[in-house]
């Protein structure tokens, strides 16, 4: 598979726990890992329903620059399906698409409930270090 150029830009520490230089499965692992500490972290507020529904609207948004990231869309949060194909690309498309993914959920999650919300709901995560789904300070 081949990745697609964008004007989405995006860097390893767009994923979390991501290496410089990583390779794809280990992108792959990285990108699983953060959504499922999201899931965790956000479940009990939002239910799995509703962290579902963020990630295939997420999946929906980032497949627009990197269209194989359509291919993990399914009926439900299918992470084996999304390390697959996130493992199928180059480095750099791995980085890049895994990166817009978690960017796209960050986003979306931020301008439905605001950033310092979106800060609180991803404290745990953030406070993992391995990683970075929530980069921004909070205010």
């Amino acid at each position: 598979m081949q990745s697609n150029d964008s004007s989405l830009k995006t860097s390893t520490a767009a994923i979390p726990g991501a290496a410089p230089g990583a390779s794809p499965a280990e992108l792959a692992e990285d990108v699983v890992v953060a959504w499922k500490q999201a899931d965790a972290a956000l479940s009990p507020v939002l239910g799995q329903q509703g962290v579902a529904a963020l990630y295939q609207r997420s999946l929906q948004l980032a497949a627009e620059a990197y269209p194989w990231l359509a291919e993990a869309r399914g009926a439900a949060m299918d992470l084996e399906a999304l390390r697959q194909v996130v493992a199928g690309q180059d480095s750099a498309g791995a980085e890049a698409g895994g990166g817009a993914l978690l960017e796209a959920f960050n986003a979306m999650l931020g301008n439905l409930v605001g950033p310092f919300l979106t800060s609180q709901l991803l404290l745990g995560v953030r406070n993992n270090p391995s990683s970075a789904l929530a980069q921004d300070d909070p205010p």
